[in-house]
């Protein structure tokens, strides 16, 4: 009997010992290593501000991280650490939801970046010139907008190059940004000589009238007139003709122009005319000769007296020609 209660009581004791044993941390080698590797691993899958601050972008291969393993990027740690957010962009295609969260970033930080390291300006150019119409390629374009002018004019140059329409779109936005730039006049030149797509010549000339730069309009006086002259696409030849009245209403190749294309047989010309005309004489009150006067009347009173015209074309042409009479 005493044998056995020995044997009972080494045994629990025994049992207490490794139960004491298993539950008091042990610090040894291996158990710091499996704490660091841990460690390591969580930060592996973190972007943060000191991250950046030693990318070496001439090597940008170890800061290819997968999509999945980057944080959201609604997540507050990424907005209040919006300079890591460049190196990531121009490296990978963010999904719907994750660009969604770049209107709240701040451009400023990845800005400067792009003005100091020409590696990371390269890749942000081929991100730009590759990507769809994206929030991406918005947050990148307005980094671009807020950064140097060497900058800027690096990557309008690679813009106006592209063979897509939406970066030589962009390339325009980009140059209008700064219309008194020495600069501009010449690559808007350029654009109004070569460009072939009437939606590109079309955003230039938004820009043009939205600006008040007379100066500029003066030097491109030459290039507006080649535009009018060949352009078959109607909306361009009165966008530009417009461009021209904002500055000198009155002169007699403006008035030519409107005359002619008030004399179209083209419907869609008639009435880009009628348009043009109703502008020259309610906005700039212009004085008409009585042998133009004569000429418009007839015209515009064939527009009121078509009943294939539209009401709406129906009704402008009667409005000018109450514009006219008082003239």
């Amino acid at each position: 009997m005493k044998k056995l209660t020995l044997i009972i009581c080494i045994s629990s004791a025994a049992f207490i010992a490794a139960l004491l044993y298993n539950l008091i941390p042990v610090s040894d080698s291996g158990s710091n290593q499996t704490t660091t590797t841990v460690a390591e691993n969580i930060s592996s899958h973190e972007l943060t501000q000191t991250d950046m601050s030693s990318i070496d972008y001439q090597d940008l291969s170890q800061y290819q991280k997968p999509i999945q393993n980057i944080p959201n990027l609604s997540d507050d740690t990424l907005l209040l650490n919006a300079d890591s957010v460049l190196g990531y962009l121009i490296e990978e295609n963010l999904t719907e939801q994750q660009a969604f969260a770049l209107s709240e970033i701040s451009v400023e930080q990845s800005a400067s970046l792009l003005s100091q390291d020409s590696s990371l300006l390269a890749l942000a150019i081929n991100k730009i010139t590759s990507l769809p119409h994206s929030e991406q390629r918005e947050f990148l374009l307005r980094a671009s907008h807020n950064s140097s002018e060497e900058v800027k004019q690096q990557i309008s140059q690679a813009l106006f190059n592209s063979d897509r329409v939406i970066d030589r779109k962009s390339a325009v936005s980009l140059l209008m940004r700064n219309p008194m730039s020495a600069q501009v006049s010449e690559r808007i030149t350029s654009i109004l000589q070569m460009e072939y797509d009437s939606s590109v010549l079309q955003h230039v000339f938004n820009h043009l009238g939205a600006i008040n730069n007379p100066i500029l309009i003066e030097k491109l006086l030459p290039d507006i007139e080649h535009v009018i002259s060949f352009t078959h696409d109607i909306k361009i030849k009165s966008s530009a003709v417009k461009i021209l009245m904002k500055h000198h209403p009155a002169n007699a190749d403006i008035t030519s122009y409107i005359d002619t294309m008030l004399t179209s047989s083209q419907a869609d010309e008639r009435n880009q005319g009628l348009n043009l005309l109703f502008m020259q004489l309610n906005d700039h009150d212009i004085e008409l000769s009585d042998y133009r006067k004569q000429i418009i009347e007839l015209e515009v009173g064939k527009i009121v007296n078509d009943l294939s015209q539209s009401t709406e074309n129906r009704q402008q042409a009667e409005l000018t020609l109450n514009l006219i009479q008082r003239h």
